[in-house]
């Protein structure tokens, strides 16, 4: 399965070792990849305006929307996410900030339910 629409592939996914253990050292396995192949899934960014005490900037948050069962990728904070978006030639990669599974999206008519991926700002 896959979602509704699609517009990139995640091609790997590597362990990056986040512990949610305040002070934890890094967990076992960091560097190993969780997945490798390619799987289609659904690319979104957004530019945001930010104001801090140094000024002005832009960022962009990056957000892929998987079907929760295809892959079965157990997602976790601090992977390492590389994925190539239809009609680029390059691979991108992103840092895995946020993870929100189990959406129930009723737009696609076949009881599909996605995770949200939020990468890191860049």
């Amino acid at each position: 399965m896959t979602p509704a629409q699609t517009n990139a592939a995640v091609l790997k996914v590597t362990r990056g070792g986040f512990s949610e253990e305040p002070g934890a050292s890094v967990e076992a396995g960091a560097g190993a990849a969780a997945f490798e192949g390619s799987t289609r899934i659904y690319y979104r960014e957004k530019r945001e305006r930010v104001t801090s005490g140094q000024g002005r900037d832009v960022i962009v948050r990056r957000t892929l929307i998987v079907d929760t069962r295809d892959p079965a990728i157990d997602w976790l904070e601090g992977d390492v996410v590389e994925f190539l978006t239809d009609g680029d030639a390059a691979a991108q990669t992103g840092k895995v900030q946020e993870v929100v599974e189990a959406r129930h999206a009723p737009h696609a008519g076949t009881g599909t339910e996605t995770t949200r991926v939020e990468l890191e700002p860049k």
